[in-house]
């Protein structure tokens, strides 16, 4: 065992190794102990301070409580509650830090306690603010009933008045039970000498049963102050207690632990000056053992060496020990290498010899060699000449033959050039022919839809011409329904029985004549005036006017909400049909809307630059634009291009709606040579974006809000 070298070389490698891990271990696990305890130590010290500075504060809570009770201080509320918060605030950072579980325990119990403290300081506040207002009430009731005896001047009246006052005073003071039962029994005598003197009537009695309830409201209440305030006390000082315990025990903490950290850094001492001793002992065995085992016999074959150097090659090394050891192997073997050295040198010797037999051999046959040496360099020459000639040939074809392939490469890159340029010139084709293919798409898109919008302003005129027609005659028809009517209530008494048929006529009738209106507008015969208008006065006095307050109350979960440029230019037309025009898309987005949304009312300028294309197109030039929108039912896209129809509804004939409000929008809008847009989404809402020519011409002084005429 352990007699070779490897072995001994691992094993003091071992044993080093472990003398080494484990002084390390051990420095380390000292280390690493004297870290944990600075740390409670810190986290200790850190506690105490942290809790003597939640003392202080404590404290100066109390004086801000009773700042707030006695009212000295107009700060003391937000100075009360701003320490209450920091309290809080450091009892939870300290909670969770790593400090010892039962100061934990009592942190928790700190911060329950505060709460209780805040909660029955509350409940103090509140019975205060509610004992002064019962003061309060109380100080009326005594003035009245003070004022009502001294006006009575009835003498015997004055004496129970004193005793009411004086214990009244006396109750303000010390606010004592005796206090109290004296007081209700001056009231009593109070109430029975007003009795006597009969001057007792409902105000009296209602002075002094005013008096007597808070009187006991006051005194029940007071009882109910001293019951809280002993418990707030009774809190107080269970904090109190608790700063005091946590700070002995922070105390305690420390000082366990500093004598622990005593105690440790001893035994560290003593089993670091034993382990050194040992570590020391062991380390000179060691070396003694490497000195025997190792260092001796290599100095043995060095000296064998260095001797053998000097030419003494019968030098021998002398080891002595277990042939199984690497250094006796080493030597053994070195001396077995200088006999087969000294062996091998006698054959050295040999061979020269006959070496030597050997040269002269060689020269007799070096100098045949030279003869034959002459005759082959004749061959050589002649051979050199014919390749020469063949290498010649050879260069001239390769010539040749690069002359060739440049002309090859040549005509290669000439087809190159032409295949290039061709396929330029057809995708230049092709692109021609995409971009004309194109704008022939284009201008058949473009055909369709003027194609549509001609069938749909044709379609509106005839519509209109039929309307306008029919309005016309009726409008003849009912000038006798509205004015008859007018004419027999002017004869008629306001007790007639049939009054009241003759007014249903007469509404009727307006009705009607309202709705020949809307049939002149679609047929472009009602816009009889033509003056300066300004759509954010048209829209105001549409807002304050008693059909949108009827609309609203009907539709109370809608709401209306503008946005109206001040600067907005003004327009020429008539305000009556732009009236109705804004009257009728806020009446139809509300109906959209049947649970309730919003109305979104803009108004701005707007300069168009190009035409715009959408339901209607748009020309160049100044615009004062009005959009209203709404979050509705939205309208979908098969009735989109209908709804300007004359009559086409979705709603309930006569139940909401008689079909002609949007065909007067449309009328009223093409009256006014603007355009219409539409936008609309099925569940999101619809959007009407109305374009009316600009003008420059003011609003002239002294007319009407919503219109003057064109001078």
């Amino acid at each position: 065992m352990l007699r070779s070298i490897n072995s001994r070389f691992y094993t003091i490698a071992v044993v080093l190794v472990l003398i080494f891990g484990f002084g390390y271990t051990s420095l380390a696990y000292y280390l690493r102990d004297q870290r944990q305890s600075a740390v409670v130590m810190e986290e200790t010290v850190f506690t105490e301070r942290e809790i003597r500075s939640l003392y202080d504060l404590f404290h100066e809570i109390r004086f801000w409580e009773r700042a707030i009770l006695f009212q000295r201080h107009p700060e003391a509320d937000k100075q009360f509650g701003a320490n209450i918060l920091q309290m809080r605030k450091r009892l939870l950072e300290l909670y969770n830090k790593q400090i010892d579980l039962s100061i934990k325990g009592k942190l928790k119990l700190v911060s329950d306690s505060l709460l209780q403290y805040e909660t029955y300081f509350n409940k103090i506040v509140q019975s205060k603010t509610e004992q002064r207002l019962y003061r309060t009430r109380m100080d009326t009731s005594y003035r009245s009933l003070a004022s009502f005896v001294l006006r009575t001047d009835e003498a015997i009246l004055l004496k129970p008045l004193f005793n009411l006052t004086h214990f009244l005073i006396s109750y303000r003071i010390d606010r004592l039970e005796s206090e109290y039962q004296a007081l209700n029994v001056v009231i009593a005598s109070l109430g029975n000498r007003i009795t006597e003197t009969n001057l007792m009537d409902n105000r009296v009695k209602g002075y002094l049963k005013s008096f007597r309830d808070l009187l006991d409201n006051d005194y029940a209440l007071e009882r109910e102050i001293r019951l809280i305030n002993d418990r707030f006390n009774e809190i107080s000082t269970q904090l109190a207690v608790l700063f005091k315990e946590i700070s002995q025990e922070s105390e305690s903490l420390l000082k366990n632990k500093f004598q622990q950290v005593q105690v440790n850094r001893e035994r560290f001492i003593q089993f670091f000056f034993f382990s050194t001793v040992i570590s020391i002992i062991v380390l000179l065995m060691i070396l003694n053992l490497i000195s025997k085992k190792i260092i001796r016999p290599i100095r043995s074959v060095s000296g064998a060496m260095r001797a053998v150097k000097s030419g003494n090659i019968q030098a021998r090394s002398e080891i002595f020990g277990n042939t199984k050891n690497e250094i006796v192997q080493f030597g053994l073997s070195f001396n077995d290498m200088l006999d087969t050295l000294e062996k091998n040198t006698q054959q050295l010797m040999d061979y020269q010899n006959e070496l030597e037999k050997r040269v002269s051999e060689l020269a007799f046959r070096e100098k045949e060699l030279e003869k034959h040496r002459n005759h082959l360099e004749e061959l050589i020459e002649e051979r050199t000449f014919e390749l020469t000639t063949a290498v010649e040939k050879l260069q001239e074809e390769i010539v040749q033959r690069q002359n060739a392939e440049q002309e090859l490469q040549k005509n290669r890159e000439d087809l190159e050039t032409i295949i290039k340029k061709r396929t330029a010139d057809l995708s230049k084709t092709n692109q021609d022919l995409e971009m004309e293919i194109a704008g022939r798409k284009k201008a058949e898109r473009e055909r369709q839809r003027l194609t549509i919008q001609l069938q749909r302003a044709e379609k509106m005129e005839a519509l209109g011409t039929l309307a306008g027609g029919v309005a016309h005659d009726l409008n003849n028809i009912l000038s006798g329904i509205v004015s008859y009517p007018e004419l027999l209530l002017l004869q008629l008494d306001d007790d007639s029985p049939i009054k009241k048929p003759i007014l249903t006529i007469k509404e009727s009738g307006q009705k009607a004549a309202t709705v020949v209106q809307d049939l002149l507008t679609l047929a472009r015969r009602g816009v009889a005036i033509t003056n300066v208008v300004n759509l954010n006065n048209i829209i105001t006095e549409y807002l304050q006017s008693p059909e949108h307050k009827s609309l609203k109350s009907f539709y109370t979960n809608t709401t209306v909400d503008t946005d109206l440029d001040s600067s907005l230019l003004n327009i020429v037309g008539s305000s009556v049909h732009l009236l109705k025009t804004v009257m009728n898309l806020i009446t139809n987005a509300a109906e959209s809307m049947p649970d309730g949304g919003v109305i979104s009312i803009a108004t701005e300028n707007r300069y168009i630059d190009r035409p715009v294309r959408g339901y209607d197109d748009v020309e160049e030039g100044d615009y004062a634009v009005l959009r209203i929108s709404d979050t509705g039912i939205g309208i979908s896209t098969e009735n989109l291009s209908r709804i300007f129809e004359p009559f086409y509804t979705k709603k309930v004939m006569g139940r909401s709606g008689t079909g002609l409000g949007m065909a007067v929008v449309w009328g009223t809008v093409k009256d006014h040579r603007g355009y219409i847009d539409v936008a609309s989404r099925v569940g999101r809402g619809t959007t009407f974006t109305l374009y009316f020519p600009a003008t420059r011409k003011k609003l002239a002084k002294g007319e009407s809000l919503c219109e003057t005429p064109i001078q």
